[in-house]
């Protein structure tokens, strides 16, 4: 077979069994759900964007890898979120963990001026996000991601509204990931997969991730997050205002009457 070290033929692509299932059955069910769509000459496109934009502020690096690719197409569509993509087993993020929407902004500027690939936001409505405020570096290996940890704790650690009780950590791949396969640190990449993997993307349209929100539309949705939450810190940013006037209560006991 022609190519077979680099790339599978398609008809056996489609065959190669995840789990319980087939790329091909799950590509079918993926449609059928509205997720991708197959073209007449057999090219598959991604049916939007597997990001909400209006969570996140991005840096303006790429990312190291195709990430729209990789976790939008290759593991919740051609593996049913049953494998992790051979393309993503180099993946390591170093993640600051801001507790309040004051910290999180604190965070942006030391993103912006580290210079790697990032993104910033309250992803409240993220089922596998654990808190809401999250900053998110992007590397190519450990190694890339255990330097640049070093240099990031030494900015948020001197910042005057973070400090070095703020959190920080290295993961792996995507929370999503771990949710469906286990803990990174016992992901196993089959061989197989990278041969799979180049035969449906080079089959696959296109895939630009996410059109960035307008800088201001993504703060007031943070802003958003901050009020749904309690986390009064949102008034730094409202000239100590609340964002809306709070509700009337009313007592359970109706009061003594003179």
């Amino acid at each position: 077979m022609a190519g077979e070290d680099s790339e599978f033929d398609l008809e056996r692509t489609l065959a190669y069994r995840i789990g319980a299932s087939t790329i091909g059955a799950n590509l079918e069910q993926a449609i059928q759900r509205g997720d991708i769509t197959r073209d007449e000459d057999g090219q598959w496109a991604l049916s939007k964007s597997p990001l909400s934009s209006i969570n996140w502020r991005f840096g303006p690096k790429a990312t190291p890898f195709p990430c729209t690719t990789l976790f939008g197409f290759l593991f919740r569509s051609a593996y049913d979120r049953g494998a992790v993509p051979f393309g993503c087993r180099n993946c390591f993020k170093v993640q600051i963990k801001p507790r309040t929407l004051r910290e999180l902004n604190a965070v942006v500027p030391i993103a912006e001026m580290a210079g790697h690939a990032y993104k910033a936001g309250a992803a409240l409505s993220a089922r596998y996000a654990f808190g809401p405020y999250s900053t998110l570096f992007y590397f190519d290996g450990l190694e890339q991601a255990r330097e640049a940890y070093a240099n990031l704790r030494q900015a948020v650690d001197a910042a005057p509204l973070l400090g070095r009780d703020v959190p920080m950590t290295i993961r792996r791949g995507c929370a999503e990931y771990e949710a469906h396969c286990g803990p990174s640190d016992r992901f196993t990449f089959a061989q197989e997969l990278e041969a799979v993997e180049a035969t449906l993307t080079t089959r696959l349209r296109s895939t630009a991730g996410p059109a960035a929100a307008h800088p201001h539309a993504v703060f007031m949705h943070w802003l958003k997050v901050a009020f749904q939450i309690g986390d009064d810190t949102y008034r730094d940013f409202t000239g100590g205002r609340p964002l809306q006037p709070a509700a009337v209560d009313y007592a359970p006991v109706p009061p003594e009457k003179n």
